[in-house]
């Protein structure tokens, strides 16, 4: 069978050990890495920015126990990290359970509505515009995915990961769990096709 790359957290450092008959290719992805992937594609964001930006998925990932490439990976998807972005008008209940007509705010898409009771336990934030501070948001992101992921697999899914994604997006949409997927492997890829034998 072909060999499945095995994909590790150690140490601020995300690392896939890639079989290459007949050795081993390491690639390893760090704090620069990804600071070098923000520059490239997400030129509005000045290097303060990125680093801070960067700093709080790596803290949060740490807090949660989430590989920070899935946090990075649900910036890209939802908001193109863009922590000013106000989404889309959707009707949710709230933790009333009344319906309201609101938008998911910055970074990771966050609907205040449904989770201000527990952002503010967690002392993430106390009112709706504190999510539009980035680092708030990306802790905001790893509560919710992390409560997401504790929860019972989705049907259909395989592992707790795509479970919490599914459910992240809401309803049962495995197409968001490819787009956080096809992040996290243009990443590698990128950095795979370079560093491959010739």
């Amino acid at each position: 069978p072909k060999p499945q790359p095995q994909i590790e957290y150690v140490d601020r450092n995300i690392t896939t050990i890639v079989e290459v008959y007949p050795k081993h290719l390491l690639l390893s992805f760090t704090l620069e890495d990804l600071e070098a992937d923000l520059a490239r594609n997400y030129s509005y964001i000045s290097p303060k920015q990125r680093l801070s930006i960067l700093e709080a998925i790596l803290t949060t990932s740490e807090q949660y126990h989430i590989d920070p490439l899935i946090l990075y990976s649900i910036c890209v998807v939802e908001s193109s990290f863009r922590w000013w972005l106000v989404h889309e008008k959707v009707s949710v209940l709230d933790q009333n359970n009344k319906r309201v007509d609101t938008h998911a705010i910055g970074l990771g898409g966050i609907i205040y509505e449904i989770w201000a009771d527990k952002l503010k336990a967690a002392n993430i934030v106390q009112t709706r515009s504190d999510l539009y501070i980035p680092e708030n948001n990306i802790k905001a992101i790893g509560l919710i995915y992390s409560e997401y992921r504790s929860l019972p697999l989705k049907p259909g899914s395989t592992h707790p990961n795509q479970s919490a994604l599914i459910r992240y997006f809401g309803g049962n949409y495995q197409s968001y769990f490819k787009k956080i997927d096809d992040v996290i492997v243009q990443l590698f890829r990128e950095k795979f096709y370079a560093k491959a034998p010739q």
